[in-house]
């Protein structure tokens, strides 16, 4: 007799909890659409995390006020002034090595996306060099989007005080980066 009242008070137990929470559910009128909005928003907020380094920082902030795909996502890395992050889906890796035997400002894109033969990293590759380098102007910027766009081997070149090494995709339908390691000897 015992158990079988410990059963029935625990499946009203459980009959009761739903019934608070399905109350609460709709008292509060949420929805799932609702819930995806949170998830933005969190989303939102660790775009605007602080890296602990202030060069950094200035850079990420930089880049985030003047276009709409944001850096987002960043983490710390495995040396104090190495941080990943995301644009648009592409993963970047930024380094500021100003006080390091390189005296450099780096930011590497990562192409591994099964669509690899869109424009995205290109885009990105241009965002990130107006924000390294003002003085570059569009035509700058367009004319060494057409050199990589036109190369098929592994590349490095100058553009005023950037350094850009080119790694293309090997056995694909069209051209396109693997990767784009960017140095700025004047980013501080």
């Amino acid at each position: 007799m015992n158990r079988r009242l410990e059963l029935i008070t625990g499946v009203l137990g459980v009959l009761c909890l739903a019934l608070i929470i399905g109350h609460m559910v709709i008292q509060n009128g949420r929805t799932p659409e609702d819930d995806l909005e949170d998830l933005n928003q969190v989303e939102e907020v660790k775009s605007n995390m602080s890296s602990k380094d202030e060069i950094i920082d200035r850079f990420v902030a930089a880049y985030n006020a003047r276009y709409s795909d944001k850096i987002t996502n960043i983490k710390r890395g495995n040396i104090r002034t190495k941080y990943s992050g995301a644009i648009k889906g592409y993963s970047i890796n930024i380094i500021n090595a100003n006080n390091a035997a390189a005296e450099s400002f780096n930011v590497t894109i990562n192409n591994k996306h099964e669509e690899s033969c869109s424009d995205t990293i290109y885009e990105i590759y241009g965002n990130l060099l107006k924000i390294l380098d003002e003085s570059l102007t569009d035509t700058q910027i367009y004319d060494s989007i057409s050199t990589l766009k036109n190369t098929q081997q592994l590349s490095q070149f100058q553009l005023n005080d950037i350094s850009v090494d080119y790694i293309p995709m090997v056995d694909q339908p069209c051209q396109a980066a693997s990767r784009l390691d960017i140095q700025s000897k004047n980013y501080k």
